[in-house]
C-alpha cells in the first residue's frame, strides 16, 4: 500500500502486480500457470527473496526433484531370503550411483534428502522410496541426471525389484542473459538512494527461474538481508527492511 502511495504521488505511470505465491517451497507446482501468465505480460520480474548482505542475484541454479520408488518381494529375513528381493537393498546400491551424478567442476549436485522403506528387521523389504534434490547451472546437466536415473530404473541390480521414477526438472536455471539492461537500472537505483551491493550466484532456486526461462528480465533477492537458510539459525534483519524498501521503490519508478 505505502509503495502504491509513494508511486503515485510521484506521478509514476503503469502497473504494478504484487503477486504471493504460496507453493515457492514445493516449486510453486499449482501457482506456476499463474506466475507464468502474469510475466508474460511484464516488461520486468522483481523477486523478493531475502539473501545475505550486499548480494543481489543475477542467476540461480536449475532444480529438478525426483521420486525414486523402489518395489520388491517380501520374504522372512531368517527363514527364507533367498525369496525375497529387498526394495531397501536395491535402494542401498543405487545410493552411490546417483550421489556420483554430481559434476563439481559444472556446478552440478546431487542430495539424497530422505528414505523410507522396510517394515521390520526381520522382514525383507517390498517397498522403499527416497527423493532426491539436484541442482544445476546448464539446463544440460539436467538433461543427464534425467536420462541417467531413467536408464537406469530398466536395468537394476536384482532384477526382481521393479523401479519407478517420478518427477523431472522443476526450475530451469536462471541465467544474466536479458537481464543485463535491468541488471543496469538496479545499480541506477541503489545509488540513488545510497545502497551499494555486489552481484551473485545461487544454488538456490525461485520464481523468477520460471520467468527468465520466458525471457522476461528477472532478478532476484531484493528482500530484507538475511542468511542461514533452512535451519534453526535462520535469520532476517529487521534494520535492512526499509533500506531495501527505498531501493525497490526506486528500482519500480525507474521501470515505471
Amino acid at each position: 500500500v505505502h509503495l502504491a502511495e509513494d508511486l503515485a504521488r510521484e506521478k509514476s505511470s503503469g502497473h504494478v502486480l504484487l503477486l504471493f505465491t504460496p507453493d515457492e517451497e514445493i516449486s510453486s507446482v499449482y501457482s506456476r500457470p499463474v506466475i507464468e501468465g502474469e510475466a508474460r505480460k511484464a516488461k520486468a520480474v522483481l523477486i523478493m527473496d531475502q539473501r545475505a548482505p550486499m548480494g543481489i542475484l543475477q542467476g540461480t541454479e536449475g532444480i529438478s526433484k525426483y521420486r525414486l520408488i523402489f518395489e520388491g518381494i517380501a520374504a522372512h529375513a531368517g527363514v527364507n531370503p533367498d525369496q525375497g528381493a529387498s526394495a531397501v537393498h536395491e535402494c542401498m546400491r543405487w545410493g552411490q550411483q546417483i550421489v556420483g551424478l554430481a559434476n563439481p567442476q559444472k556446478g552440478t549436485t546431487v542430495n539424497i534428502g530422505t528414505i523410507m522403506g522396510g517394515t521390520a528387521a526381520n522382514v525383507v523389504a517390498d517397498h522403499c522410496e527416497c527423493v532426491i534434490d539436484a541442482r544445476v547451472k546448464d539446463e544440460a546437466e539436467g538433461h543427464r541426471i534425467d536420462e541417467a536415473l531413467r536408464a537406469w530404473a530398466k536395468t537394476p541390480f536384482d532384477d526382481r525389484v521393479k523401479v519407478m521414477v517420478e518427477g523431472g526438472m522443476k526450475r530451469p536455471p536462471m541465467t544474466f542473459g536479458k537481464t543485463e539492461a535491468l541488471c543496469r537500472k538496479a545499480e541506477e537505483a541503489a545509488k540513488k538512494v545510497g545502497l551499494s551491493f555486489g552481484w551473485t550466484k545461487s544454488g538456490g532456486g525461485s520464481d523468477g527461474n520460471l520467468t527468465a526461462a520466458l525471457g522476461i528480465s528477472t532478478i532476484d533477492g531484493l528482500g530484507p538481508i538475511g542468511g542461514k537458510a533452512h535451519s534453526v539459525d535462520e535469520y532476517g534483519k529487521i534494520s535492512s527492511i526499509m533500506p531495501r524498501y527505498a531501493f525497490v521503490k526506486a528500482l519500480i519508478d525507474s521501470l515505471l
